[in-house]
């Protein structure tokens, strides 16, 4: 049973207090199997006499060629976790057909900063080929010097790098005020995100080694799927940190995340994301038809940045499909992130944004990358309406919607960013607001 939405708490009560949780150190599971093996005469050889190294010594792209395949050691929680749903309202999520194929990470359920490849937002509107890594190739081309044509031998030989990012989808986050779905969860609202070390070739390298010529101001990507879509951006903005990504959190990229290589973009929407990567070429101009739908030419000229993703956060525990059994303490969590760097900080409030209290960022703080954060909060048994909001080192704070209908009075919301109220009831369960009903 709901309550009213008339319901709201009073300015000051159930107040956030935060509190530093304790981290027992624990050895490693490597230091602990070492000192078992040490403690039992045991060697660790494996079958065979070969030395076991760390992964980080093995080559780089030396398993782009394997198949994809369950790796044996690879293991799932416990059947009694349960199910992690991951559709989207509507769409079968396990039998995926062109231009209806999307799962979301259901970020609730997601402890540390990275998400298992299993769990990434994945969105295939093309449906999703199936590239065999040996005979894939990739070309640069248009204005450049001296045109590249590469094997994925030959880019795993080149230096790599590593990296953490997150890949956000344009339209995460509510779309509208006036749109809620029923019983709205987490994923639904905030899911069409994920965030992982990518391991790949700088694009600057492979630029630099073709050769740039000075007319070219864009470059556009095209992939290998099924509609070969073009997707174009300025040139300056994916030279400082753009990779071509051969590995996603040490293993060959999935099937469905873009293997054998995609375009990793830091902060830009996942459709400049391109997956499934066969060529770029600079040119002067885009052709017709080669930027993402979501974006205008004529708001954006060849000299301007692309829309980067804005500051956002959202609270994952408590958060709807919730209950809190009783009043007491809990534990509020979430994340923040931003296109433009790294989160400063991160407020919450109790009373729909009359008050707020910093919570607590939780090592590691990277610049466009998950982090998460969290506080203690005293529930007092009436309703509350929690909303997080977080600030980024280049001095943006996460809007209210109000702010937000402000500015976009059609409520289009590319890249939406608005903060995110979930009402708890008296009966401790957890549904989505609007901010607009605050």
């Amino acid at each position: 049973m709901n309550e009213s939405r008339a319901d709201t708490p009073k300015a000051g009560k159930n107040a956030l207090q935060l509190r530093d949780p304790d981290h027992p150190s624990a050895l490693s599971r490597r230091d602990f199997l070492a000192a078992t093996a040490g403690a039992l005469g045991v060697g660790l050889w494996p079958q065979g006499g070969r030395v076991l190294t760390h992964p980080s010594m093995e080559p780089a792209g030396a398993s782009l060629i394997r198949p994809l395949r369950q790796e044996p050691f690879d293991c799932g929680p416990s059947a009694l976790a349960g199910r992690v749903e991951r559709g989207v309202p509507g769409l079968e999520p396990q039998r995926p057909w062109p231009g209806r194929w999307q799962r979301l990470t259901p970020l609730d359920r997601q402890q540390g900063i990275l998400t298992p490849n299993g769990l990434c937002f994945t969105h295939a509107p093309s449906g999703i080929p199936e590239l065999d890594a040996r005979a894939h190739r990739l070309s640069i081309q248009g204005l450049v010097q001296r045109p590249l044509l590469l094997s994925l031998a030959e880019l795993a030989r080149m230096p790599a790098v590593r990296r953490p990012y997150f890949l956000e989808c344009a339209a995460n986050g509510a779309c509208s005020p006036s749109c809620e779905i029923p019983d709205m969860t987490v994923a639904e609202s905030h899911g069409r995100i994920h965030c992982c070390m990518y391991t790949g070739v700088p694009l600057r390298l492979l630029l630099e080694r073709a050769g740039v010529d000075p007319r070219a101001r864009w470059m556009v990507a095209r992939g290998a799927d099924g509609d070969q879509r073009a997707c174009a951006l300025p040139l300056t903005a994916c030279l400082e940190e753009g990779i071509l990504a051969f590995a996603q959190n040490g293993k060959a990229l999935c099937a469905e995340q873009g293997y054998p290589l995609r375009l990793v973009l830091p902060g830009l929407p996942g459709c400049f994301w391109v997956k499934w990567l066969r060529e770029l070429e600079l040119c002067e101009r885009p052709p017709a038809g080669a930027l993402p739908a979501s974006i205008d030419m004529d708001e954006w000229p060849a000299v301007a940045s692309p829309p980067l993703m804005a500051v956002k956060s959202v609270i994952t525990f408590p958060a709807p499909g919730s209950v809190l059994d009783r009043p007491g303490p809990y534990p509020v969590r979430g994340f923040a992130w931003s296109g433009r760097g790294r989160i400063l900080k991160v407020e919450l409030s109790a009373d729909g944004g009359r008050s707020w209290h910093a919570a607590r960022l939780v090592e590691p703080i990277l610049p466009k990358c998950l982090t998460r954060f969290e506080a203690m909060w005293e529930w007092d048994g009436r309703p509350a309406v929690l909303i997080s909001r977080a600030l980024d080192e280049s001095g943006a704070l996460q809007p209210t919607l109000h702010e937000l209908h402000a500015v976009d009075k059609g409520l289009g919301f590319r890249c939406h960013n608005g903060q995110q109220p979930w009402l708890v009831d008296r009966l401790g369960q957890v549904r989505a607001l609007s901010q607009l009903e605050i």
